[in-house]
């Protein structure tokens, strides 16, 4: 029986025959036959055929052309694409830069709309939204049922636009388990690996690996989510990575997050934007509400229960657990003995406050504190001039001791005095 091999699966060979069924060479030389269209295959033939791809259409290699035409609704920069539709369901769409156009009260006419090959049935029309931050955040406008036509006119409003377009298409590859459940799916816009990954639809330049990941994606695109759960409730946001179990589950439309580790931002309120978390559980609890934007979190449950702040800095384990208003600094080593909000403030290590105006801002030293280095002399000191006016230091060899009538005096060497200098912008005196 001649059989052409499309893929080889634990040493057994996967083909199809000269009237297209499929084909099972088996380890000891015999062969089980599925005639194309006889129906379903049993629980080990899926499992054997796993690695076979759609329906072999494949995505555009070139995009259409848009213009302004008449008088429209439509106001705004857009970028068009097309896709094919085929028996089995929509290709991806063009993965090129898309065509872009900026109508003025104005219809938009498409031209040179591609042409299918074999298996195509028609084209479907998509493009973005006039306010869309990023020119693959596509939604259907409408579609061309055949294969010929290659001009079309849209004045379709945004508010009117079809569903957002779904990356997990015809033309990508698939793997399935022996009960026919899709585990992996290739493509050169998404790959994904796990059950349940991609659920509702896979995003352009995304990855999901681990069961769950990515599964409540609409139209979120360039993802990344790699553990189980990861990045599970992420609909429409965007450019985010999550590594680890339940990491960024707290993501719905968040933009530009990056976590890693165990349930990291996995806070129940939706994350915002452009925060970085790092460690087990950051911004991971139950009582974080509104977690905001560019917040960096660093060490085991950092900015665990942080409530409606943005730009809070936190490192060490517990560090900064209780944060509560915008641009808090907090630096401790001992967060977990912190039980509320002032014990942060009043003894963890470092706790700051940053503001618009440098007079405003407050810095707290919860320790003891040493400014200069531990065998610091005077002829160490660096060249006294303004650019280190205001700075401190100590030294341990000064010739006079520390006394009232020393303060604001140069200081000098010589001696086995030590003294608090700081720099007046012209010499180290004595204060």
């Amino acid at each position: 029986m001649a059989t052409d091999i499309l893929t080889q699966i634990h040493g057994r060979e996967i083909g199809l025959d000269k009237d297209g069924g499929l084909v099972l060479n088996h380890d000891d030389g015999s062969q089980t036959l599925m005639p194309k269209g006889s129906g379903a295959l049993t629980s080990a033939e899926v499992a054997a055929v796993a690695g076979v791809a759609g329906d072999g259409v494949a995505a555009p290699t070139v995009n259409l052309s848009a213009a302004v035409g008449t008088a429209g609704v439509l106001t705004g920069t857009y970028y068009y694409t097309v896709a094919f539709r085929t028996a089995s369901g929509v290709t991806a769409p063009w993965p090129g830069t898309a065509t872009s156009v900026a109508p003025a009260g104005q219809q938009v006419n498409l031209t040179s709309i591609p042409l299918g090959g074999a298996g195509t049935t028609g084209r479907v029309i998509m493009r973005t939204k006039a306010a869309s931050v990023d020119p693959k955040d596509y939604f259907i406008v409408g579609e061309i049922s055949d294969n010929t036509t290659t001009t079309y006119t849209d004045n379709t409003a945004d508010g009117s636009l079809g569903a957002a377009a779904s990356w997990a298409a015809t033309n990508a590859g698939f793997l399935r388990d022996g009960s026919g459940a899709l585990v992996a799916r290739f493509s050169d816009q998404s790959t994904s690996f796990g059950v349940g990954t991609f659920a509702a639809n896979a995003g352009y330049a995304s990855v999901a690996v681990g069961f769950n990941a990515l599964a409540d994606n609409t139209s979120g695109r360039r993802n990344t989510a790699v553990g189980v759960y990861a990045l599970e409730n992420c609909t429409d946001g965007y450019q985010n990575a999550a590594f680890g179990t339940h990491a960024g589950g707290g993501i719905v439309s968040g933009i530009g997050n990056a976590i890693f580790g165990y349930a990291g931002g996995s806070a129940t309120k939706a994350l915002g934007n452009f925060n970085a978390l790092h460690g087990s559980e950051v911004a991971g609890g139950a009582g974080a509400a509104t977690v905001g934007q560019q917040n960096v979190g660093v060490g085991y449950r950092a900015l665990y229960n942080i409530n409606t702040a943005d730009q809070v800095v936190a490192l060490g384990p517990y560090a900064g657990q209780y944060a509560n208003a915008s641009r808090q600094l907090f630096i401790d080593t001992g967060g977990s003995s912190r039980a509320n909000l002032a014990a942060q403030q009043d003894s963890g290590l470092v706790y700051g406050k940053g503001e618009t105006t440098a007079q405003t801002q407050v810095l707290h030293f919860n320790a003891a504190v040493r400014v200069g280095w531990g065998t610091a002399t005077v002829a160490q000191l660096p060249a006294a001039g303004a650019g280190l006016r205001g700075f401190r230091a100590w030294v341990g060899d000064a010739s006079v001791a520390y006394t009232s009538a020393n303060v604001g005096s140069t200081v000098a060497g010589g001696g086995a005095n030590a003294v608090p200098v700081f720099c007046n912008g012209t010499n180290w005196v004595i204060g």
